[in-house]
């Protein structure tokens, strides 16, 4: 019967929701037969997001952009079609970062804003507030507005059912508040702080001590014993990564817990009773994984994580896992995520990306075996639009095996290519599968796009990453070159006509890669990137506050550096070797800039103008690091394409 039922699902699946394929490339027609999305259609925010069932799946709530604001709206399902709406609250130009329903009425929006400190320009923090709307009402309420200092919020507010009844918490200044939904007002639960039992009572928790004489923490799991509480591990010194507490475990006497492992982060199963842990291993995982729960219950469903080239769901339940196989097969070729369900699974959102398909999402009916489109992240980009991602690996110099993405313009034959060479920012981050804005849009000009994931990415296990320690301005940018002589080798690309481009620690390896190996690159253009970096720790360091601080040993980590003080950071930074600078080049940054100050640029133009090299630079006054208003990114994206086809050509 399982079998059968499966086999239905995945017809049903395959045949309710088709996906149009990528227009087939004509080999007779010409190279610029093909015409691509406007730029704007890369640059603005999703059009749909945040989209979650209500738990009896007859509702459903999202956040839709418009220009640079963002809406909730609540609307009605009937069957699987979307009907009346329900609720509209303008949310303004904020940026969000959870939706969920609380109950059938009540719909919780988490949202933050940058407050910057008074007098201060670099200094702040983000701060994010939590709203509860009454669809009934279409009244919207700030959560703990009414208590002095608690307006802000640890985390989106999360719901637990306490002696059979559903509560809806805030994490804020002093513990766990309960809050009433239609007034905002919140009443101190400190007993929720942790993981609790059906009583609401907390039974495991985490504590962490800071050790003023070396700026350490101590971290701590402990369990409840009567009024006490009994430590069942202990982790000291820990000055980078710290513990996580995350949930249950598999079974009601065990909790996990994620931690870092000689530098990589680790998921443990500690039980409650004897503090004896275990090591839980994902073959198919090298980077992190997250445990999925049941809302109500806390009860641990499952676990899900990115692997190399796909996006996995695992599910403890056999039912479950056989119910989620049916419903991905059901769309052969795209990498699919589950974002929202009802408690029992009968209805699930999904959201799709891969070939011909931009990003959508999709309500799947489970018990009628269908699936509708409920809308797309950008409307704009059609199927035929979307360019092919490829997963690659090639070998570096040193014979390191580095990973890569390679995006291919459309209606062109993969040889003799121009090639952008887009590294990721982080460092300690990756590029994941799947669509990717700022790849398919230069792929849409006609150039081929690799994003190379260089030693020291997160997410390509262990040794990967520990390989780029100390290596900010060595290996990890001659990873970049590898690249370009690998496809030069496959004759995918044209080594003479090859741009380096990237973002943050990207933009750093855009100023820093034609310096350190001329004659790779035609032309580099470089986002919010580090020039300067013993002036970037000493900022880091007055930012803080503090003379060391786990942001300064994370870079320093990977800068090999002992110090801000290290002369071995001026060997790496660019603004020290602006003559050598050959090739044109341009800089966009936003002058608000908070995690690479705009000062950052300056050192580098006045570089370069004091060895006399031209450059071209896109200031963008009032925005931040990552350009969240759409005109900010149309301004960037249009001076970048311009730039790249004025220095190379993509035809």
């Amino acid at each position: 019967m399982l079998r059968r039922l499966l086999m239905v699902l995945v017809a049903a699946l395959a045949f309710s929701a088709p996906m149009p394929a990528p227009a087939a490339a004509d080999p007779a027609a010409p190279a610029r037969a093909f015409v691509p999305p406007t730029i704007e259609a890369y640059t603005r925010a999703p059009a749909l997001g945040f989209v979650d069932l209500s738990a009896d799946g007859q509702k459903v709530a999202y956040v839709e952009n418009v220009g640079d604001k963002r809406r909730l709206v609540v609307r009605r399902l009937n069957g699987l079609a979307v009907g009346e709406v329900l609720g509209v609250v303008d949310l303004g130009f904020q940026i969000v970062v959870d939706v969920h329903w609380a109950d059938s009425v009540h719909v919780l929006v988490t949202a933050s804003q940058f407050q910057r400190f008074a007098g201060e320009r670099y200094i702040g923090f983000d701060a994010a507030a939590a709203h509860a709307y009454n669809i009934e009402t279409h009244k919207i309420v700030r959560l703990l507005d009414r208590k002095p200092g608690l307006k802000y919020v640890a985390g989106a507010p999360f719901v637990g059912v306490v002696g059979g009844q559903r509560k809806t918490f805030v994490n804020s200044y002093g513990g766990s508040w309960e809050v009433d939904l239609d007034t905002g007002d919140g009443v101190l639960r400190d007993q929720y702080y942790g993981l609790t039992d059906a009583s609401g009572r907390a039974t495991v928790r985490s504590e962490f001590y800071w050790k003023a004489s070396d700026n350490t923490f101590t971290w701590r799991l402990a369990s409840r014993s009567g009024m006490d509480w009994t430590g069942l591990w202990s982790l000291h010194g820990n000055r980078i990564e710290t513990p996580e507490l995350l949930g249950y475990g598999r079974t009601a006497n065990t909790v996990l817990v994620r931690t870092p492992v000689e530098g990589q982060e680790a998921l443990f199963e500690v039980d409650t009773t004897s503090g004896a842990r275990k090591r839980l291993g994902f073959p198919e995982a090298s980077g992190e994984v997250d445990p999925m729960y049941d809302t109500e219950t806390q009860k641990l469903l499952g676990f899900a994580f990115t692997g190399a080239n796909d996006h996995t769901t695992y599910f403890l339940d056999d039912s479950l896992q056989a119910l989620w196989d049916a419903t991905a097969a059901g769309f052969p070729g795209k990498q699919v995520t589950l974002t929202s369900r009802t408690p029992d699974f009968a209805r699930l959102v999904v959201y799709t990306t891969g070939a011909g398909d931009a990003g959508t999402y999709w309500l799947v009916d489970a018990k009628d075996h269908k699936a509708a489109r409920l809308g797309s992240a950008h409307p704009d980009i059609a199927a035929g639009q979307v360019a092919e991602q490829r997963f690659i690996k090639y070998k570096a110099a040193d014979g390191f095996e580095v990973a890569a993405y390679l995006t291919l313009p459309i209606g062109r034959d993969p040889r003799s290519l121009p090639l952008i060479v887009m590294p990721h920012g982080g460092p300690q981050a990756r590029d994941e599968p799947g669509f990717d804005g700022w790849a398919q849009m230069l792929a849409s000009r006609g150039y081929a796009v690799l994003q190379p994931e260089y030693r020291g990415s997160d997410g390509f296990g262990a040794a990967y990453y520990h390989a780029g320690y100390g290596e900010w301005g060595g290996k990890m940018i001659t990873d970049l070159s590898d690249s370009v002589a690998y496809l030069s080798g496959q004759g995918i690309i044209d080594p003479k006509r090859v741009c380096i481009f990237g973002w943050s620690y990207g933009g750093y390896a855009a100023l820093w890669a034609p310096i350190k190996e001329p004659g790779v690159y035609r032309c580099a253009a470089a986002g919010a990137g580090l020039s300067d970096l013993r002036a970037m720790l000493f900022w880091e360091r007055g930012r803080e506050g503090a003379h060391e601080t786990p942001v300064l040993r994370y870079e320093a980590r990977y800068m090999g550096a002992k110090g801000d003080n290290d002369p071995r950071l001026d060997d790496i930074s660019p603004a020290r070797h602006a003559e050598r600078m050959t090739i044109p080049l341009m800089i966009v940054h936003g002058q608000s800039d908070m995690n690479v100050p705009y000062e950052q640029t300056l050192t580098m133009t006045r570089a370069l103008d004091r060895a006399g090299r031209p450059y071209e630079l896109v200031a963008i006054a009032a925005e931040g690091h990552n350009l969240q208003k759409p005109a900010s990114r149309l301004t960037a994206f249009t001076s970048l394409i311009g730039f790249l086809e004025k220095n190379n050509p993509p035809y």
